[in-house]
Order: C-alpha cells, then structure tokens, then sequence
C-alpha cells in the first residue's frame, strides 16, 4: 500500500502545501486520496492535520486507485494519531509512533469522534476523493490583532476563547505586537501576549 500522507511528508514524497493544518472550528475539506498523482488538483488537499503539537490527529483519504492500493481493505477517510516528535517517525516511549483510530475507514456519512471531542464525517464523494466535515472544539485560530486599539484587540482575543496578556506603557493605546501571530493554531484557553505601543506599527 501507499504510505499515509504523515509518512510521505517526513521523506519529502508529499509537500507541506498538500496538508492543510486545521485552524480549529468547523471546516469542509476535499480529501484527495493520497495514493494519486501530487500535489492535487486545485482546491482539494491530500490530508488534514489537527492540532499544533505531538500527539496530533491526521485524516486523510484512501481509495484503490493503483495497484500497490487495489488490495486496501476498504476505501473511505481514515484518522490516525501521530505520537511521536521525530522527524523519521521512530518511536518515543513506550508509544507507537503512529496509532490507527479508525480500524475500518470511514465511508459516506459515518462519523468517527477522538475522546477530546473532535469529530470527522464524510459528508460526500467525489472522483478520486471524500469530502468531511471536521470540528474541533479544542483549538482555535489566533485572530491578528497587530495596530489595533487595545479594547478591540482584548475583545477579539477573548471571543476566539482565548486570554490576552498585555504587556503595556503608559499611555499605550495599540498594539505593537503579538506572540504566537495571527492565524496560528493554538488549545483554546491559549495565552495571547500583546505588546502595546502609543501608536499603530505601521
């Protein structure tokens, strides 16, 4: 078979473009299935990484579109649990590097739940592809909230469930900066730290 999309992105066989990182929420997704011809054609990708840090979830598609796949047991959207940091995919612990939560794939209108809560359903098919619907409600996307006045940026920060520091001078107004950036990924209940400044950076 094929090797998943996590192992022929660690070797260099798949682009980083081709997996999208979800940003939290609920997002649609055309799976491309990782067994044809990359990168995919425009606006599918091949898999879906969720979360920013080991252990993180991968879904992906897996059709019997060659003959090193024609003896897959089943075609559908599968979703694994990369358990380990190295960057080859060795062991750490007493962890499998990389753990099959779905022993039989997904196929249209199934639904697959991990114990944090985070949910995968193939919601339709497409030629050489499924598309899912995933929603996790432990991570979210940091809003960018760069030269903004101070009471909109703690504003925006908190409903995306997330806690601002502020880090603030007198007669600070804006902000100057942030940490982690706007748009990445992040636990909700994350820390935001805002550097303030008595005028827009720009």
């Amino acid at each position: 078979t094929h090797p998943s999309a996590y192992t022929k992105a660690a070797i260099g066989w798949l682009a980083p473009s081709a997996i999208a990182q979800h940003p939290g929420g609920t997002v649609q997704y055309n799976l491309h299935a990782v067994g044809l011809v990359q990168p995919p054609p425009s606006g599918r990708v091949t898999a879906v990484r969720i979360g920013a840090q080991v252990p993180y979830l991968m879904v992906e598609a897996r059709q019997r579109v060659d003959e090193f796949d024609n003896l897959l047991p089943g075609e559908g959207v599968i979703v694994y649990r990369v358990q380990t940091t190295d960057p080859l995919g060795h062991a750490q612990g007493n962890a499998a590097p990389v753990e099959l939560l779905t022993p039989s794939a997904l196929t249209l209108q199934q639904t697959f739940t991990s114990d944090t809560g985070i949910t995968v359903m193939v919601t339709g098919a497409l030629p050489g592809a499924f598309s899912v619907s995933i929603n996790d409600p432990t991570h979210v996307a940091v809003p960018n909230v760069v030269d903004l006045k101070t009471p909109v940026a703690v504003a925006r920060i908190e409903a995306a469930g997330l806690v601002p520091v502020l880090n603030t001078h007198q007669g600070s107004a804006f902000v100057f900066s942030q940490t982690p950036k706007g748009g990445a990924t992040v636990t909700r209940g994350s820390t935001v730290n805002l550097v303030l400044h008595s005028g827009p950076s720009s």
